[in-house]
């Protein structure tokens, strides 16, 4: 076998070993993500501040000021049990997130933004 042949060969075993190497390094530190879409219930609803207008609404540990209009107020709170809370669940690595939280009024179909909670670990 020449000089060149052997150097060849050799190169593509050092090749071949580096690239394996790289594989393998893809593969471990592939993030596996999940999500899906879930729903929640609110915990709790504060006293409603007309000059405000807004409602204290706790969902999840996680208590937020929501502007309710004054017309809606009276019923929004009598109807808590039929109000919808939706959200995205995104785990990652055994850590969860909750984003992107919804209210549904399903009397007024009023859509309510209630934005992220915190990321816990499963």
């Amino acid at each position: 076998m020449a000089t060149g042949d052997i150097f060849l060969e050799k190169l593509d075993r050092e090749y071949m070993l580096k690239f394996s190497d790289i594989s393998l390094d893809f593969e471990e530190n592939t993030v596996k993500t999940n999500e899906k879409k879930i729903n929640l219930k609110i915990e709790s609803i504060g006293t409603y501040n007309p000059d405000k207008e807004i409602f204290a609404i706790k969902i999840e540990g996680t208590e937020r000021e929501i502007a309710i209009p004054l017309s809606d107020a009276p019923n929004f709170k009598k109807n808590q049990s039929k109000i919808v809370v939706t959200a995205i669940k995104t785990t990652t690595d055994g850590k969860s997130k909750i984003s992107d939280v919804k209210i549904t009024d399903p009397n007024t179909k009023k859509v309510y933004d209630f934005g992220d909670l915190e990321t816990k670990e499963n």
